[in-house]
């Protein structure tokens, strides 16, 4: 609708966040967003033809029928610094946001797209985005003249869509109209309540943060989006485990017990019951689960320099409790436990002798140390020299749990040993790509990793099933509605 004679302009404004899905060539997503997309810049009057907005388009198009016009576009892009781990920058999206200004002009938008950039921000915060939304959308003079402003929330990372949103609502007031695009929608959808908007849109970022384990995250979500305290409880809980805090999970647990009573008061008590078990049993069936589960997770989220160097503590946790359910030997604590441990091997004679034979350069002290050499050696003198010994009955079937074990251990150490000690004492970095390549020997068939280290916890007696802080997952999706 046009604006009488002699009024000022009234503006229709949209605002929208770009992230890794809102380029498509040929109709299959573009990535990654910072590599490939300044190849396509570089290559645009070619590549032009094949380029769509599939996010954007469906928006312009709303806008256009509902409107009749569209006076600016502002889009917001990352770009990180050099400082940032490789793999987050490639996420950037500061090129696709140059191709789409491109793409707009040439479809009829010409001097109506303003980019805008989050530079020195990490745009997977919330605290940052909003920040700096709440900077971008107070600069004086930009929406002076804006009758309504479209906020696009589909777009960008979940904080950048909740730090856009809850800032465009305090700063814009009445003005704001939020539009949701769900996936394979032609058309998006207004959402009219800002606080129904801002509870959805926190439960999608909850729920984004769950799939990735994010407990932390979850927590600070929970408690912007006025969820009850039970479920904050829980996601404080997990984020304790998960940083092997037991004694924080178990006092979590207490207070969680105490006031919620039927089905979630039966799974604080077991929680509770858990979190002792990994304070009070170090290396316990229920450790050796977390300690994999720990690693899994990891890995699964991409962090892969941390599922490194988890996973030398599974390994030596593997070791120990190996040693300890065929041999009697505990591999843990200190002076006095190394002072047992010699008195133990000392007792042991074929033992004694084979250690004391397999290094001229070592004596049996150096064998009570808790490291894996110690300890690789007195399970290979098991399987090997050691498999009719009297003093260490062992069973044909306690002999192949163990060789298997140890042959995959082997495996982890041979071929993620160097990358391992690259990450953690050098200055290299892990990829997804580097470690399967590692431990599937480059060019030959794909070895299961996470296979691998479950069958070793398993082998070692871990509890693998019915891991604690998944069904805490589970509960606190329930109550997400996922």
């Amino acid at each position: 609708m046009a604006s009488p004679p002699g009024s000022p302009a009234r503006e229709v404004v949209l605002i929208a966040n770009l992230g890794d899905r809102d380029l498509a060539r040929d109709g299959e997503r573009v990535t990654p967003p910072r590599e490939e997309g300044q190849r396509i810049l570089g290559d645009y009057a070619a590549q032009r033809v094949r380029l769509s907005l599939p996010l954007l388009a469906p928006v312009l198009k709303y806008l256009a029928w509902s409107r009749g016009r569209i006076d600016r576009i502002i889009l917001y892009a990352t770009d990180q610094p050099e400082t940032v781990a490789p793999h987050h920058r490639s996420s950037d999206t500061l090129h696709f946001a140059e191709i789409a200004k491109r793409l707009l002009e040439d479809q009829g938008h010409q001097g109506k797209v303003t980019l805008r950039f989050l530079r020195n921000r990490n745009p997977s915060l919330y605290d940052e985005t909003y920040q700096f939304y709440q900077g971008e959308l107070g600069r004086k003079g930009v929406f002076d003249k804006a009758e309504s402003v479209y906020v696009m929330a589909t777009g960008g990372t979940p904080a950048m869509s909740l730090g856009l949103l809850v800032a465009a609502v305090e700063r814009l007031g009445n003005r704001c109209v939020p539009l949701y695009l769900q996936d394979g929608a032609s058309e998006p959808r207004r959402l009219g309540l800002v606080e129904q908007l801002r509870r959805s849109t926190l439960r999608q970022v909850a729920i984004s943060h769950l799939t990735h384990y994010q407990f932390a995250a979850v927590k600070a979500v929970l408690r912007e989006g006025g969820f009850g305290d039970a479920d904050c409880r829980l996601a404080a809980y997990a984020a304790a485990r998960l940083n092997f805090d037991w004694r924080g999970a178990w006092r979590l647990a207490d207070e969680g017990l105490a006031q919620a009573p039927g089905q979630l008061g039966q799974l604080w008590e077991e929680l509770r019951s858990q979190a002792r078990v990994l304070e009070e049993q170090a290396d316990s069936p229920l450790f050796l689960g977390e300690r994999y589960h720990r690693a899994w997770v990891a890995y699964e989220t991409g962090a892969y320099s941390e599922f490194l160097i988890l996973l030398v503590g599974l390994e030596e946790a593997v070791l120990r409790a190996l040693v300890r359910e065929h041999l009697g030997i505990d591999f843990r604590g200190d002076d006095s436990a190394r002072r047992e441990r010699e008195r133990q091997l000392a007792k042991k004679a074929g033992l004694r002798q084979y250690l004391e034979a397999l290094d001229p350069g070592r004596s049996l002290k150096d064998y009570v140390q808790s490291n894996r050499y110690s300890m690789l050696a007195v399970l290979e003198y098991v399987v090997g020299p050691g498999r009719e010994d009297p003093e260490i009955p062992t069973s044909h079937e306690e002999r192949t749990k163990i060789a298997e074990a140890l042959a995959i251990e082997k495996r982890l150490a041979d071929r993620l040993g160097p990358l391992r000690n690259r990450a953690v004492h050098e200055a290299g970095g892990a990829s997804c790509e580097m470690i399967k390549d590692k431990y599937s020997l480059q060019g030959q068939a794909q070895v299961d990793l996470l296979g691998d280290l479950e069958k070793l916890t398993r082998l070692a007696g871990g509890v693998v099933d019915g891991w604690g802080i998944e069904r805490v997952r589970q509960a606190l999706q329930r109550t997400l509605g996922e």
